[in-house]
């Protein structure tokens, strides 16, 4: 699956960083359920906790849409904006 599989009014659980301060999104989380969870080096801050559609993400770092195919479970991070997707292993 890719991420513009996914319908573009699916929620991503974010931080403010990225929203208000637009940050650079750095990992990106795909749990069993396609929930998805996309940080800022600051990441999973709960007191700056975000819900916003996967459309208004692409809209802020359409980099986004470089993501590679992913499973459920999968994870991904890189070291900036311009930097690719690397696929986190455990």
């Amino acid at each position: 699956m890719i991420i513009t599989d996914l319908e573009s009014n699916k929620s991503i659980f974010t931080t403010s960083y990225a929203i208000n301060d637009k940050k650079d999104i750095v990992y990106v989380s795909i749990d069993e359920d396609l929930d998805l969870q996309m940080f800022t080096d600051e990441g999973a801050d709960m007191e700056n906790a975000m819900v916003v559609s996967l459309k208004d993400m692409l809209e802020i770092d359409n980099s986004i849409s470089m993501l590679p195919e992913f499973e459920k479970g999968d994870a991904f991070q890189r070291t900036d904006k311009k930097a690719a997707w690397v696929k986190i292993t455990e």
